[in-house]
């Protein structure tokens, strides 16, 4: 039995061929039963469970697999944070499928902490890169060999990005109605768009493609329009070279931001998350000065830091609103700095967690996708206790571990040594 694609008339049906939960609730508010059960079922308990059985997976590979991690850890303790914010995009997404399978909505639940975790995660990813191109600006003093950087980050970027592309492809074509839905050329258009960032279609009239990787390559695009905004912050950094000041680096930010203003069809562009980008230019700029990143590393920095997070997940309900940037900001700048939240973000779990993190951002989609839609499709149904679906999140988290070493250690390490062999390039950061 086939998965339904788009277009198709009637109850959508399982790989088992039993019906989607929305569907036999349809008419009885499967939307709001889905979510006040996720609410009172899914405790925030249950994510920092599966950060620890993330944890002990990533301990097991660096002790069985011998590896060598000091090349790891090379952005201090924002590799060792990064890992964890690429878990709670996967717990964020866990909720979403669970809320989607019976309500037939992909959509974030009642409980404040699972509906902001993901979205406050992707605002500190666009900090980091933030961070981390700003202070390659500032260490260079504006003069950057361009073919090298956008060399390294294409083979940093879009080589597991196509592989997640392929599966997109694989599984339109293997789970969906046989046969091709629309004209050819539509079809290669569609892959195209997902190929080039251009856009997420739904691929040969399959429903909801971008589903089947958790709708989260909508960030790669703001990633690219900041790195092609870097050659026109660089000129303004340049031209600060005689009066170094925090305006100026206020103005290059300024300036990348109305470079997102350009209206490029289908990418649906928001230009408030360039602020977040200049959060992270800020911070490198601050963690320039010794004075700085002395107050940062401070143990009431570290008690602030987790204050603030707890603040966070508990007092908001949207992640995109001027406070909770502001507590977002109070909590990466220290980091940025040095703040290793009493040494916790320079264990070596969360710094391989942190090396392999852009896998599991891109791949952990698809793992819900194929335990939750092939595998195991009844699992994700009002029938499930409690204690399944909590302990379902962090074997979910553990797998996703073990999946996306392989994909760091098969596509994206031998892609960057690549990268670096073809630009020539020393070992750039990789962000």
């Amino acid at each position: 039995m086939k998965f339904l694609a788009g277009g198709g008339d009637g109850p959508r049906v399982r790989p088992d061929g039993n019906r989607y939960d929305c569907d036999r609730l349809s008419g009885k508010g499967s939307a709001e039963l889905a979510v006040s059960i996720t609410y009172t079922l899914l405790s925030p308990w249950a994510a920092l469970a599966a950060v620890g059985a993330s944890a002990a997976v990533a301990y097991l590979i660096c002790h069985v697999a011998d590896l060598e991690l000091s090349n790891v850890g090379r952005l201090g303790c924002i590799d060792g944070v990064r890992g964890m914010l690429a878990l709670c995009v996967l717990f964020h997404h866990y909720v979403h499928a669970y809320v989607f399978h019976v309500s037939g909505q992909w959509t974030p639940d009642h409980s404040r902490f699972y509906k902001v975790i993901g979205p406050d995660s992707v605002l500190f990813f666009f900090m980091i890169t933030g961070y981390l191109f700003w202070d390659k600006l500032l260490a260079q003093r504006g003069t950057v060999d361009w073919r090298k950087l956008y060399l390294s980050r294409i083979f940093r970027v879009v080589p597991l990005y196509w592989v997640a592309v392929a599966i997109i492809v694989f599984f339109v074509f293997s789970t969906g109605l046989p046969g091709i839905h629309v004209p050819i050329a539509t079809l290669l258009d569609e892959i195209a768009d997902w190929l080039f960032f251009y856009g997420t279609p739904d691929v040969n009239a399959y429903s909801d493609t971008s589903r089947i990787v958790a709708k989260v390559t909508w960030t790669l695009r703001y990633e690219w329009m900041f790195y092609l905004s870097l050659p026109f912050l660089a000129l303004v950094l340049r031209a600060s070279r005689r009066t170094p000041s925090i305006l100026w680096q206020f103005a290059a930010a300024i300036l990348a931001l109305a470079l997102l203003r350009i209206n490029v069809p289908h990418l649906n562009v928001n230009t408030a998350f360039g602020l977040y980008f200049l959060v992270g230019a800020l911070a490198a700029a601050a963690n320039r000065r010794e004075a700085y990143r002395r107050i940062a590393r401070k143990p009431w920095v570290s008690v602030v830091v987790i204050a603030a997070v707890a603040v966070l997940l508990t007092c908001f309900d949207s992640a995109y609103g001027f406070r909770s940037g502001v507590v977002i900001a109070a909590i990466f700048v220290p980091i940025a700095l040095g703040n290793s939240i009493f040494g916790l973000l320079t264990l070596r779990p969360f710094l391989l967690l942190g090396e392999i993190s852009y896998s599991v951002y891109l791949i952990h989609g698809a793992i819900l996708f194929v335990a939750f839609d092939l595998i195991f499709p009844r699992f994700m149904s009002t029938a499930t206790s409690p204690l399944a679906l909590n302990a379902g999140l962090s074997a979910v988290a553990a797998v996703a571990v073990l999946i996306a070493w392989a994909t760091f250690t098969l596509v994206e390490k031998p892609c960057i040594d690549i990268g670096h062999r073809v630009s020539g390039a020393r070992k750039l950061h990789a962000a």
